[in-house]
């Protein structure tokens, strides 16, 4: 289960300053290099020219993304959250229709019951961690074999439910997890597996803003298993 770091209160405040001084550099960034692009790229330039415009418009791609997911992360918190019933087989839908066309071509396997739970929490909150969890089950799947991802629901006890997401992917060794939630934490190489290495990070976030806990189960031999415990009422 994830503990708590004593400097990640520092992190969080870092990404929140960083994500709004970065974004107008960027700004300009992307527009000076629009203007290379529709300069440079045309039939008269060399192959080498090309290529290095090609580079920084793919550099600019990496750090815009960076910023917005930074700005995402920086949004979620407690003083921005409007509690209402939230029926969580929407949350889950919408964040498989956001990676649909994806989720086709690989031929993905999506299992769930239809009576998945209502809770009562932030909509906007509780859709960035589903999408998230789900972007995460696809972006480490394993190649040339069929993504599985399992999604199942209990009571923790009486008043809290316990939502598993299971997949069949390349999964994380145990002393890879709890780092797997820290902001900016990489543990597979950009060039293997794409990513900004803050979705998990809001996932644990989102869990708990709404009092709860998120973590993997530990002990797999293949895949991963995110396991995050809510209340059913705040």
């Amino acid at each position: 289960m994830y503990t708590a770091d004593p400097f990640l209160k520092y992190y969080e405040e870092f990404l929140e300053l960083a994500a709004h001084d970065l974004g107008a550099p960027v700004r300009k960034l992307g527009v000076f290099t629009e203007r290379l692009t529709s300069k440079y790229t045309d039939t008269g330039s060399s192959e080498e020219v090309k290529e290095y415009v090609g580079r920084i418009h793919s550099s600019l791609e990496e750090l815009r993304a960076l910023v917005n997911g930074m700005k995402e992360y920086s949004k979620l918190i407690p003083q921005a959250m409007n509690f209402t019933n939230c029926d969580t087989r929407e949350l889950l839908e919408r964040a498989l229709v956001s990676h649909d066309k994806l989720l086709k071509t690989e031929g993905t396997k999506i299992e769930y019951d239809d009576d998945l739970p209502v809770v009562f929490g932030d909509e906007t909150q509780l859709n960035v961690l589903f999408k998230a969890i789900i972007d995460n089950c696809i972006k480490f799947r394993k190649k040339n074999i069929q993504l599985i991802i399992k999604i199942t629901v209990n009571e923790e006890d009486p008043s809290h439910y316990r939502f598993q997401i299971t997949d069949n992917g390349i999964g994380l060794r145990d002393q890879q997890q709890e780092r797997s939630f820290f902001p900016l934490k990489r543990i597979y190489g950009k060039t293997e597996y794409p990513g900004n290495g803050l979705g998990l990070a809001c996932v644990k976030r989102v869990a708990e803003n709404h009092g709860g806990t998120v973590f993997f189960e530990e002990g797999r031999e293949e895949g991963a298993s995110i396991i995050f415990i809510i209340p059913k009422n705040q």
